[in-house]
């Protein structure tokens, strides 16, 4: 069963109220398991031991290619002269027009890395916007940077 954004919040908040406001996972785990299927957040989890194991061990294996990094040496022009800057990049990328589907992995590619950046920087202004606000700073840089790498060319604001 799909639970909503909305209803999550109700039950988060819920379980807040009787914890002196903090959001504990484990406790909050346990909580709907010792209550069962009457927890209206029971269907979330998987209960099948062999399945949540399964998931969990794809889980890991997913981990275990993560941060492997690779050199990739990129020609930048530095007061006119051309030079190789040598950065760290991920070895394996899982394109973001995948997941959906079950996703994986390819090796690096700077057009893949680009469109994640592109979905990750959007995502982040989505989540941190309100931060900025704050601190009396515009997310049109941000905004600017993100539109070059959708477009996969060289951003003027960097």
């Amino acid at each position: 069963m799909k639970i909503s954004k909305e209803d999550r919040k109700v039950i988060v908040d819920e379980f807040k109220s009787r914890h002196n406001g903090r959001y504990d996972a484990e406790e909050f785990f346990k909580e709907v398991r010792e209550a069962g299927e009457s927890h209206p957040a029971y269907e979330w989890f998987e209960w099948d031991q062999g399945e949540a194991a399964y998931q969990w061990n794809v889980l890991q294996a997913r981990m275990f290619a993560q941060h492997i990094v690779i050199n990739v040496e990129q020609p930048k022009v530095v007061d006119g002269v051309t030079v190789n800057i040598s950065t760290e990049a991920p070895a394996f990328i899982s394109p973001v027009s995948n997941r959906s589907s079950g996703g994986g992995y390819v090796e690096f590619d700077v057009n893949v890395l680009c469109e994640e950046a592109a979905k990750t920087l959007r995502s982040w202004l989505r989540r941190y916007q309100v931060c900025l606000n704050h601190v009396g700073q515009s997310s049109e840089v941000l905004e600017q940077i993100a539109k070059a790498l959708e477009e996969g060319r060289p951003s003027q604001a960097a």
